[in-house]
């Protein structure tokens, strides 16, 4: 089955490293992130551009986080305090932007490496589910 949609979307896997809890050592982490493909008109006309805004050492996360979500549609892999998967909201990624500081600039990288349209984007933004499931729609670019 094929789907056109506008609004063309892409899940990704944002890869970073962090420092483990007890202070020794390192992680690998991940988050999948469903990226808004927006045109290149539509990304120039944001009010603040994604890379300035990670750029400038005086951004608080919600700055940062207000940025990004114009990019971010959802995401799958964050756990709360509860154990239990945070729901995608500007907040959620303001907190995960405070807890680690590389993963604005993971983010922003992936999103144009899906924009730029690598071959698995360019095959169909939904070929495999980011939790396992079954394929989902494939969306005609």
């Amino acid at each position: 089955m094929f789907k056109i949609v506008k609004n063309r979307t892409s899940w990704r896997t944002v890869n970073f490293t962090m420092a483990n809890e007890d202070g020794f050592g390192v992680s690998q982490c991940s988050i999948d992130i469903k990226f808004r493909l927006i045109s290149a008109d539509e990304l120039a006309a944001l009010p603040a551009k994604v890379t300035d805004v990670i750029a400038e050492s005086d951004s608080n996360s919600m700055a940062i986080a207000r940025t990004l979500d114009q990019i971010i549609a959802d995401w799958r892999g964050p756990v709360g305090d509860d154990d239990k998967p945070m729901a995608y909201s500007v907040d959620a990624l303001a907190v995960v932007i405070n807890h680690v500081d590389v993963f604005a600039s993971a983010a922003r990288d992936e999103y144009h490496r899906a924009r730029m349209g690598e071959a698995q984007v360019r095959l169909g933004n939904f070929n495999e589910s980011p939790d396992g499931g079954p394929p989902q729609a494939q969306v005609l670019q």
